[in-house]
């Protein structure tokens, strides 16, 4: 037997969807689009594309040699446009 639930309980899991939780995005969606001042879906999934494609960059760029010629200008050219 499984007690009644509390009064603040019930209140948590009226908000909470057991069966789509995994594919709701629209808390961190909103936290994100509230931080950097994005006011349209597709502004946010441009800036998804860009931060997915910047991490596989730097992913990519972790495996090379630190002392690689490439290396060291592509990190420099990524860090000059990224904080201008």
């Amino acid at each position: 037997m499984v007690r009644k639930l509390k009064y603040h309980e019930s209140k948590l899991l009226k908000k909470v969807d057991f069966v789509d939780w995994r594919r709701d995005k629209g808390i961190r969606k909103a936290g994100i689009m509230a931080r950097f001042h994005i006011h349209d879906e597709s502004e946010f999934e441009a800036y998804e594309k860009a931060v997915l494609n910047l991490r596989k960059l730097s992913f990519l760029l972790q495996k090379l040699p630190k002392d690689d010629a490439f290396r060291m200008v592509l990190t420099k050219r990524i860090c000059d446009r990224l904080f201008v």
